[in-house]
């Protein structure tokens, strides 16, 4: 099994007669990661954390700058955390494309879109550099923000066309507006991109409340109460199976997202499930291009 630095999270089925019986979780997440940085100055501690993180190095990045400057009573400026928050959606809007593009035609058995695939990394690598052209948007108190308003537009629009044609098989503005079921699979049946693919096959395998579960979204956290959970003696066991307040809570696209109404037609047609975590993430893939612009 390949092993990544960041660990996993590992997910074994134990089979019923006709579905799952019940799941079993385990977690490599390293406990101790953040004692790697102990005797380091912040700006080790700041080159080095993002990487230690493939997937969200920019969050990463964001959040621990974020951090210093909280410490420090350094002030960012409105845009510098404006643009730094673009660059957490482009990374974000990745991570979505790539799950799209890559294990959702693998699960379904549908074909992989190679030049959609390098377009997104392609993009992704791009775009920050229209923004911050020296990347150091994390530098505390805020990096040389020099937006190229030539290239940067065109790149966004790239961004859009891309979910469009890959993704959705029409404007996701145009996706957007479904707000019911019957409108998502009439889409799902007449469209053909990878994500009607998906959705289509989820139907047919009767499969949309598959991983139904009843989880509340976590709600906004004070910094100083989090900042008092991650230093209590039994931090290690917050980080390897974390509850806030005794209570495991929903993160991630589908606690953002819950309110659109086609997610939350999906919710209550068939609970916290399969269908409706699938529009989730079909939401941010459809909004983050346009929340950039």
């Amino acid at each position: 099994m390949t092993q990544y630095p960041e660990g996993r999270i590992s997910i074994r089925l134990v089979a019923g007669s006709s579905r799952p019986r019940h799941a079993e979780l385990s977690s490599t997440r390293p406990l101790s990661a953040a004692r790697v940085f102990e005797g380091k100055t912040v700006a080790q501690t700041l080159r080095v954390l993002p990487v230690l993180y493939r997937v969200c190095a920019t969050a990463q990045g964001a959040a621990a700058a974020a951090a210093v400057e909280s410490a420090r009573r350094l002030t960012v400026s409105t845009a510098d955390q404006f643009a730094r928050d673009m660059l957490v959606m482009i990374e974000t809007w990745r991570e979505h494309m790539l799950r799209v593009l890559t294990s959702w035609p693998e699960a379904s058995g549908s074909k992989q879109d190679p030049t959609a695939i390098a377009d997104v990394f392609r993009l992704a690598r791009e775009t920050p550099a229209t923004i911050y052209p020296a990347s150091d948007a994390f530098t505390p108190g805020g990096g040389r923000l020099a937006l190229d308003t030539d290239a940067l537009p065109n790149r966004l629009d790239a961004l859009l066309r891309l979910s469009a044609t890959s993704v959705f098989g029409i404007p996701p503005a145009e996706w957007l507006a479904l707000d019911n079921l019957t409108a998502a699979e009439r889409w799902a049946s007449s469209s053909r991109g990878t994500a009607a693919d998906f959705v289509r096959y989820v139907l047919d395998q009767g499969w949309a409340d598959a991983g139904r579960a009843r989880v509340r979204a976590m709600p906004p956290l004070e910094p100083q109460e989090l900042a008092a959970r991650m230093t209590a003696g039994d931090v290690d066991d917050f980080v390897a199976r974390p509850r806030w307040h005794g209570e495991v809570l929903e993160t991630g696209a589908y606690a953002r997202a819950a309110a659109h109404p086609l997610v939350a037609a999906a919710r209550r047609a068939h609970g916290d499930a399969l269908l409706a975590r699938t529009f989730a993430r079909l939401v941010e893939v459809a909004t983050l291009p346009g929340r950039l612009g």
